[in-house]
């Protein structure tokens, strides 16, 4: 059951929707995956044995938590963009914990019944933590966008470092440039700020493949439940399941798992309150998985205010954790 802010959201995204299915190619905006039902197939995949991507990290921060959490100066903000279950977020708080250091966290994600229950689960066990924790959890329910512009603007920020957390290698998610935009609105929030990513660098396209069309069908539901979203979002019946399809592909030379919706038939929707045609066959792009290596991710950093500083690798498979910082704010600070 969705909560009147999940609702408010969806309506919100109804011009992106529009606009989506106007355009060459067709896409649904990624954040129709993120309801309370997607959230919960979610975490049903990250435990499936195909999806490698959350055990691999787990481990990596598990075994590098207390070489990040130095990285964090006591008495600062960190601001996790998706937020998620925060099981791999208590690994760094707990290190931090034991460092002893005074830190108020922001956990940012679209759907309010997640970021209640997450937060409640993690409150729970810091609050069990030995030795005690002086860390304060507090929900931000928005998109990456307007965190980013409550970063600028939150007067609770002022004088204090900030470290943004972006795990789960979910900043590839975006276009190269939509990254880029995002780093810019971070390094103009004027605070004293570093980045921590997690990237994935795998490239085994039958290990991918597995991960993002997992054997026991729960990635097809996470999927196709955007059509229910998307009618959520425009008041209306327009999409019928049946008359649709799960469609993925893997693109070793360009390293992206294009996750679309196939039209199984052609049909005609009414959006915006025009007719659109859509052939049989025909894709529409909901979210793009790219992996990129650490040389991919210097590359995408050129012509932005950041550089890589540390890197944590995992020992087995091409996973590793960035931590980036913005270059006049880390002089102006000497953070």
């Amino acid at each position: 059951m969705s909560t009147p802010q999940e609702n408010k959201i969806h309506k919100d995204l109804a011009p992106m929707i529009i606009s989506g299915l106007q355009s060459s190619p067709r896409f649904f905006p990624s954040l129709l995956l993120w309801d309370a039902t997607g959230v919960l197939t979610y975490e049903r995949i990250m435990k499936s044995p195909d999806y490698y991507l959350t055990p691999t990290e787990t481990s990596l921060i598990r075994l590098h938590a207390d070489a990040i959490a130095s990285k964090i100066p006591p008495n600062s903000a960190i601001l996790e963009l998706g937020s998620g279950s925060l099981t791999k977020t208590y690994l760094l708080l707990s290190a931090l914990a034991r460092q002893g250091k005074t830190i108020t966290y922001y956990a940012l994600d679209v759907c309010p019944s997640t970021l209640k229950s997450s937060l409640a689960t993690l409150r729970h066990a810091l609050h069990k933590h030995t030795p005690p924790t002086s860390i304060t959890c507090r929900p931000l329910c928005m998109t990456y966008a307007d965190g980013i512009a409550w970063l600028a603007a939150d007067p609770s920020l002022t004088g204090q470092a900030v470290s943004v957390l972006w795990l789960g290698s979910s900043f590839a998610n975006e276009s190269r440039g939509d990254f880029q935009g995002l780093l810019a609105g971070i390094a103009g929030s004027g605070r004293a700020v570093q980045v921590l990513v997690a990237a994935d660098g795998v490239k085994d396209g039958e290990r991918v493949r597995r991960a993002y069309d997992t054997r026991d069908g729960l990635s097809r539901a996470f999927v196709m439940n955007v059509l229910e979203n998307a009618n959520a979002s425009l008041g209306d019946r327009v999409f019928d399941a049946a008359k649709w399809g799960f469609e993925g592909e893997w693109d070793g030379e360009a390293g992206v798992f294009q996750t679309s919706i196939c039209a199984r038939e052609e049909q005609v929707v009414t959006i915006g309150g025009e007719e659109v045609t859509i052939g049989e066959g025909e894709r529409v792009k909901v979210i793009a998985s790219r992996k990129l290596g650490e040389g991919e991710v210097r590359a995408w950093l050129e012509g932005t205010a950041f550089e890589v500083g540390d890197v944590w690798r995992h020992p087995e498979l091409d996973y590793c954790e960035f931590m980036k910082r913005c270059h006049f704010v880390l002089a102006m600070a000497n953070f």
